[in-house]
């Protein structure tokens, strides 16, 4: 075999594993992309489940401010009812 014919040969060999990689590569980029907007949305959800939790718990601080420790518990286990002097 010439030298020329085992260049090209080493050259056809070496393109055609760039372009396979560079699929490869395309598909895992894919992939990562698909994974980053999912853990997106997961954070998007924790954020507003914090949000609502912070809420509750201002909630329950603002019933435990008012009507002190046990009658906040039975407020905010029972729905928080307004006594007859709130009303």
């Amino acid at each position: 075999m010439s030298e020329v014919l085992q260049a090209n040969a080493f050259f056809m060999i070496t393109s055609a594993a760039v372009v396979v990689f560079t699929l490869f590569v395309c598909v895992a980029v894919i992939y990562v992309i698909q994974i980053l907007r999912a853990v997106h949305r997961v954070l998007r959800r924790i954020e507003e489940g914090t949000e609502v939790l912070s809420e509750d718990m201002a909630s329950v601080r603002k019933s435990f401010a008012r009507h002190g420790l046990i009658r906040g518990v039975l407020a905010v286990i029972f729905g928080g009812r307004k006594s007859r002097d709130e009303e």
